[in-house]
């Protein structure tokens, strides 16, 4: 293709100056879509590979305590510790058993005192339906903050990272005596804390003072069993599950909302719930209504299965908006290009009494597709790299630019021979 093709294929698209914009405009706005969807699908992909990696093989049963009028009161209005040095036995045996995985996890709120919340961190925040401040005991403003209690395990189980500073070490799982409380926070604090900042607040009715001293990262979900979705941790603040040896009312609130959690096991749930009920019995606590459920036996499904099942889906989904994209770009450019080169037939007809071929005339339609194609994907690329999608991203687009532009060369030859230019110049003589 020499410079002289190129300029008659240029000066076809000036002609037709409104008709090129628009046609360059839908071009570049398909190719940066197809790119973002083939962007969106790795993504997709990446995070079904991960989800599976992480919880593809894991059967979670929940626990809870139903106990009791008379032993709950038993429990918590003993003179003695007896009760609660069972009921802590109980869970050091499940948490150190090697059969399955126990994981403790609660979602009382901490009501902050010390500083104004931001309402995204606040209780019914995401339904729309915010918790309001509440005047506290001391004459103080509390916001009722969503907040995690956790066990060692949930970091493993739930593959909860450390974005920044540290994790939980064994002592911060024991209240001291200052009542000072290290704690991770979501992301989504990172305006509002910084590692070692601290705050006030009420949790479990105790004033207690909270040492930031990390933030896990972006991608750390929980399930939560409120509606027994992956929830984003971003925007909670995570307590380790304290105890405290002092068996006073306090204590005995903590150690029993430790009960509340998960229990990660390959096991099956008849054998799990056996197993469950022995280190109760253990424990010398097997009256107490503690029990492990599986809400999933109800409906033979996990949450976790149908998690993955939408991952798939949604990445079916992006596959189908790419092969859109291709067939849509294709059709305005190839339509548009024809509306063009029916329009420049007396053109070409005087350029073929100069001497040109049919070849040359095929050739200048072809520069036409080309320079709009090529400041498409030109505009298209830069923009996709500056928005970071990924290179593999950019160079399927260009593949498919490389695609659209043989096709619209076949399309627009077989459409100039059926134009029967010979008979603008008097026939085939």
């Amino acid at each position: 293709m020499n410079s002289f093709t190129i300029k008659n294929g240029v000066r076809i698209l000036r002609r037709h100056l409104f008709q090129t914009v628009v046609m360059t405009l839908l071009a570049f706005f398909c190719l940066y879509i197809l790119g973002a969807a083939i962007g969106a699908k790795e993504t997709s992909h990446k995070a079904e590979k991960k989800f599976t990696e992480t919880y593809g093989e894991m059967t979670l049963y929940d626990t809870s305590e139903f106990l009791a009028d008379s032993v709950y009161y038993g429990y918590r209005n003993e003179n003695g510790r007896e009760n609660f040095d069972k009921l802590h036995s109980f869970l050091e045996k499940l948490e150190n058993n090697d059969e399955f995985d126990f994981v403790s996890l609660s979602n009382q709120f901490v009501e902050i005192t010390s500083q104004p919340v931001d309402e995204q961190f606040l209780y019914g925040y995401e339904d729309g339906n915010a918790a309001e401040p509440q005047p506290g005991p001391e004459g103080e403003t509390m916001y009722e903050t969503k907040s995690l209690q956790v066990s060692s395990k949930f970091f493993d189980v739930f593959s909860v990272s450390i974005a920044d500073g540290r994790g939980f070490e064994e002592s911060d799982y024991m209240l001291n005596d200052e009542r000072e409380v290290p704690v991770l926070l979501g992301s989504a604090y990172k305006d509002t804390f910084s590692i070692g900042d601290t705050f006030e607040g009420y949790y479990l009715c105790e004033k207690l003072t909270y040492h930031v001293i990390g933030f896990v990262g972006d991608d750390s979900f929980f399930l939560d069993k409120s509606n027994n979705k992956m929830t984003s941790c971003e925007r909670y603040i995570i307590l380790p599950s304290l105890y405290s040896d002092k068996a006073d009312e306090f204590a005995r609130n903590l150690l029993l909302d430790h009960v509340l959690g998960f229990v990660n096991s390959s096991k099956g749930y008849e054998v799990t719930k056996q197993m469950y009920d022995d280190i109760r019995t253990e424990a010398g606590i097997g009256n107490w209504n503690i029990i492990l459920y599986y809400k999933g036996a109800l409906t033979s499904e996990s949450m976790l299965e149908t998690y993955s099942a939408m991952t798939k889906e949604v990445s079916k989904q992006f596959g189908l908006i790419v092969v859109i994209m291709l067939c849509f770009s294709s059709m305005v450019n190839i339509i548009s290009l024809c509306s063009m080169l029916r329009e420049n037939f007396q053109t070409f007809g005087v350029e073929m009494l100069c001497g040109a071929s049919l070849k040359n005339i095929i050739a200048e339609s072809s520069a036409s597709v080309m320079t709009i194609m090529l400041t498409s994907d030109i505009t298209a690329s830069f923009l996709l790299f500056a928005m970071g999608y990924s290179l593999r991203s950019v160079l399927l687009v260009q593949l498919a630019v490389a695609g659209i532009i043989v096709f619209s060369f076949v399309i627009c030859g077989i459409y100039i021979k059926h134009m029967n230019l010979n008979t603008y110049i008097g026939g085939k003589e």
